[in-house]
């Protein structure tokens, strides 16, 4: 998993990366499905090798893969979320789930780096985005 970088015997103290899903689409509000990303992306990562775009070798990264939190309550479960972020060291890779996941992780985040600059990269797949997508029609932007 993770182009062969995963360690499953690291702590996420001994780990470069932390990754950890929360297949989570409780808040959707048209399009359902996001829960099925961090099984997905995960899937996928076996199939990418450990090399970067420029073919350098990323041996030495070492990721410690934390599984999945599942939400059965979302305000008591978002809260666990932010706590478990706010202690995570190193750089965390959280998998989700729809935008309101983006909230407690957020948090998490603010209260690690509390003083200090935090950047953020945030990917995500909406089909109004899309070149192709019919919800992209020059009326729909004006």
């Amino acid at each position: 998993m993770w182009a062969d970088l995963h360690r499953p015997d690291l702590s996420p103290a001994e780990a470069d990366f932390t990754v950890i899903g929360i297949p989570y689409d409780g808040a959707a509000s048209a399009r359902r499905g996001a829960q099925f990303a961090p099984e997905r992306i995960r899937y996928w990562s076996q199939h990418a090798t450990p090399f970067s775009e420029d073919r350098t070798h990323l041996q030495g990264i070492r990721i410690c893969d934390l599984g999945d939190i599942q939400i059965t309550d979302q305000a008591g479960d978002f809260e666990a979320i932010r706590r478990k972020i706010e202690k995570l060291p190193g750089i965390s890779i959280v998998l989700g789930g729809d935008h309101s996941i983006t909230i407690p992780i957020l948090q998490g985040q603010r209260d690690r780096f509390t003083g200090k600059r935090l950047g953020v990269l945030g990917w995500t797949r909406i089909p109004t985005c899309a070149m192709n997508s019919p919800a992209r029609d020059s009326r729909m932007l004006a």
